[in-house]
């Protein structure tokens, strides 16, 4: 299931204006059949119980949005205003132009599991209580990151006495979601004509300029994947790729 929607403003009057949104729910039962990080599927004498293990997929994002708009400052030889100032103070001061693009969006879900029964089977716990209670997200900690669900929330489900689990636990495939991003970036450009023939361009462009972090999804303390073991710490120590400000100078010339 899914809605796209978009605004696009043409360029007029020295702006133009580009917005995207997206809504979006994916479900299944089974990410795919060969996945070294595959929910567990729950077994009964029948065989596999697929229908309890339908839930959101493993790449679910529910919403994204991006805004993009490029802004040419009015000032310079063939603007609004300075249209008649010297070809030196144009190659300083005219022909600028600005793009800040933002893109937002919210996190992709995991799935937390509980230790093997004894006879080999996975599971998922029960939900006893509020899994964000008690949190606090210490930015600063880069070694061991910082608790995303309240642990003491979750219980393994009953066991028979043999040690085998007697049902599923409470808790939905992929029923958590990890954190969402949002990141602004500007782009400031001038060109600038050397002849008839030649032009140059001096630009300057800024990821994420205002270095807000930007996480992955928890884990047990290592990388891992989209499954998360309750008997560790489910922390988020990561960040995405491309996570910190990022500026780029370039100069380019077209003949």
């Amino acid at each position: 299931n899914g809605l796209q929607t978009s605004l696009n403003r043409r360029l007029s009057g020295g702006l133009q204006v580009t917005a995207a949104y997206t809504w979006s729910h994916n479900v299944d039962d089974s990410p795919s059949p060969f996945s070294a990080n595959e929910a567990p599927i729950p077994m009964t004498a029948a065989g596999p119980q697929l229908s309890l293990n339908r839930g959101n997929a493993d790449d679910d994002q529910r919403q994204a949005a991006t805004f993009s708009a490029l802004i040419e400052v009015p000032f310079g030889r063939g603007r609004r205003y300075g249209s008649k100032i010297n070809r030196g103070l144009d190659y300083v001061l005219g022909g600028w132009q600005f793009s800040p693009f933002v893109s937002m969006g919210t996190g992709t879900p995991f799935d937390l599991t509980t230790q093997s029964s004894s006879d080999g089977t996975p599971n998922r716990p029960d939900l006893i209580g509020n899994p964000e209670i008690g949190l606090k997200k210490d930015f600063a900690n880069t070694i061991t990151g910082f608790s995303y669900l309240n642990q003491a929330a979750f219980t393994d489900p009953p066991v028979n006495a043999a040690g085998a689990y007697t049902r599923v636990g409470t808790v939905h495939r992929n029923e958590f979601y990890g954190p969402g991003y949002d990141t602004t970036g500007i782009s400031v450009f001038k060109d600038i004509r050397i002849t008839g023939r030649v032009t140059s361009q001096l630009r300057a462009q800024s990821y994420n300029i205002f270095n807000h972090p930007q996480f992955a999804n928890p884990s047990n303390g290592t990388s891992g994947g989209t499954n998360i073991d309750l008997n560790g710490p489910i922390v988020v120590m990561n960040t995405r790729f491309r996570g910190a400000r990022q500026v780029e100078l370039a100069y380019r010339v077209t003949f």
